[in-house]
């Protein structure tokens, strides 16, 4: 019960502003400890594109110990996220 209250929390903080922007704020975080990390995703990434392989993404832990999905835009910043099952 407190468990599934405690994700119901989270979701609607998730969904507002300030949630959004601490995520975004997780994520450049990690990318900034793990930039070879990055570095040889990106390698990975424009072989896959050159292959014609659909767009992969980074999967990275949150703040909150959630598993989230990170896209990378082609002028370097992080653009979006999404929750992986």
């Amino acid at each position: 019960m407190l468990k599934e209250w405690k994700n119901e929390a989270y979701q609607r903080y998730a969904r507002t502003e300030k949630g959004k922007k601490a995520r975004y704020e997780a994520v450049k975080r990690f990318m900034e400890r793990n930039k070879d990390l990055w570095r040889n995703h990106h390698r990975e990434y424009m072989k896959s594109l050159c292959e014609g392989s659909p767009r992969p993404s980074l999967k990275v832990e949150d703040w909150s110990g959630e598993k989230i999905r990170v896209s990378r835009k082609s002028n370097g910043r992080f653009i979006s996220w999404r929750e992986v099952d």
